[in-house]
């Protein structure tokens, strides 16, 4: 069984993501709620082929009465706890990435060619 446990260190990494990147500033609407978790899984996907870091999922308005946020970002500490704090950083950049949110409404962006090519082109392929 996992465990799940609120943290006030990455909503620390996500504020400063944020602040830094001017894409993301309208993420620190009051509106819009994002809560931050770590998991103590390992989580993978394919098989057991692929390493999940992270991930973010919009809460449904069926759960927004016992739950007071928008999205919640999870990070897989297991697959996490090497990460420089530099790389910390950059996948909480991508998670936020996901996070739609315009006109009141919320929504998860998919990733996309243009995410990755952005990511590549700043910190290259071994962004991670």
């Amino acid at each position: 069984m996992s465990n799940y446990e609120q943290s006030e260190r990455l909503k620390s990494v996500a504020d400063k993501v944020i602040e830094s990147n001017a894409e993301l500033l309208h993420l620190k609407d009051p509106a819009c709620r994002i809560g931050y978790q770590t998991s103590d899984q390992a989580k993978k996907r394919n098989g057991g082929a692929t390493i999940v870091y992270a991930d973010t999922m919009l809460v449904s308005e069926k759960l927004k009465a016992f739950i007071p946020y928008d999205f919640i970002i999870t990070f897989y500490w297991p697959n996490c706890e090497t990460l420089s704090p530099e790389k910390l950083e950059r996948l909480m950049y991508h998670e936020l990435r996901h996070v739609g949110f315009a006109d009141g409404k919320m929504f998860i962006v998919p990733h996309d060619i243009e995410d990755f090519r952005s990511i590549i082109d700043t910190w290259g392929f071994d962004w991670l």
